[in-house]
Parts: C-alpha cells; sequence; structure tokens
C-alpha cells in the first residue's frame, strides 16, 4: 500500500515503492542493494523510473526516481530538488518548496518529516478516469489544440497515446474559430 511523498534531507537518492503513478523508463541489469536505515533490511533498487505527483497547485514530475519495492512511500531528496530549481522556504516547522515557475508545493509536518500535500484522492481519481476518445481528452485538458494532447498523453498519461486521433472533431472549437 502506498502512503504518501516524504521529503528528506538525509537520503541519496529519489526511491519509490508500489506507487500506482511510477513510470518505469529503465530496468536495471544488475539490482542495487539498499540497506533501509529506518528499518535495518535490505531490499533491491530494481528499475529507473519517473513520477508524477498531482498537487493542488500543479503537477510535479520528478524524474530519475529508483523503484525498491520494499518501501511504502516516496522519498524525494531535497538536495536534489533544490539542484532542479527548486527553492525551500522555512518557516518553523513548515516548509514550502518553490519552484523556477513560482509555483509554491506545500508540505504537512508530520512525525519529524515533510509530506507533499497532494490532491484530495477524489480530485485524483477523477482525473485519472479512463478518457479513451481523442474528443474526450480534447474537452479534458480544456479543448487544446491536436498537437498538444498527443504530446501530454505521451508525457503523463500511460497507454493513453494510442488514442485515435483521425475523427476528432470539435464542433464547439469550429465555431469559435470562425465568428
Amino acid at each position: 500500500m502506498f502512503t504518501g511523498c516524504l521529503v528528506d534531507s538525509a537520503a541519496s537518492i529519489h526511491m519509490s515503492g508500489n506507487n500506482p503513478d511510477f513510470m518505469i523508463y529503465c530496468q536495471l541489469m544488475w539490482p542495487n542493494l539498499l540497506h533501509i536505515a529506518s528499518s535495518g533490511h535490505t531490499s533491491h533498487l530494481t528499475a529507473i523510473g519517473s513520477l508524477p505527483i498531482l498537487m493542488p497547485s500543479g503537477m510535479l514530475i520528478v524524474k530519475n526516481v529508483y523503484y525498491c519495492r520494499a518501501i511504502c512511500s516516496t522519498i524525494l531528496i531535497l538536495g536534489q530538488l533544490i539542484d532542479r530549481g527548486f527553492a525551500p522556504l522555512f518557516t518553523g516547522t513548515c516548509l514550502r518548496l518553490l519552484s523556477r515557475d513560482n509555483v509554491l508545493f506545500n508540505t504537512s509536518y508530520i512525525g519529524h518529516c515533510w509530506y507533499l500535500i497532494r490532491t484530495p484522492h477524489a480530485v485524483n481519481a477523477i482525473s485519472k478516469s479512463p478518457l479513451h476518445s481523442a474528443q474526450a481528452w480534447h474537452e479534458f485538458l480544456g479543448h487544446a489544440s491536436a498537437k498538444v494532447v498527443p504530446e501530454f498523453l505521451t508525457r503523463f498519461v500511460p497507454g493513453a497515446s494510442r488514442v485515435d486521433w483521425v475523427n476528432c472533431f470539435c464542433e464547439q472549437c469550429a465555431r469559435s474559430k470562425s465568428t
């Protein structure tokens, strides 16, 4: 079971367990042994991928995340986020991450750890509902262009990139362009 996204200032790599959003882009030929400090156990890092995290302020896409079946959350490394252009803003126990695009990502401080505040489950479930037609994706993405939608699907929605675009025609867009 997946339990959340922890922002860690001491670990050395981004890691994720059985997160349903994790997208593998490279299987490791020789899995790396990982010593889990909190439990004293060992496990193996078996793949590298990316992790899109839907949050109230937008989508955070974290690349170069290692997959480890033994952990039940995602661990994001504060130092690597800083290297990617994020600025940590601390106020007491509150941590906010400011992206290069000036988007603020908030955390909750629980048990001496910071956890990213994610979009509520109901909204997240709606955003992941299967939309199989080109028309549905076009409307779902705010009447985005035929060039933008396939690119979005390829980058963020595995398996949906095979949507049939041949018969996609939006009457509402056609009417608005004709005036």
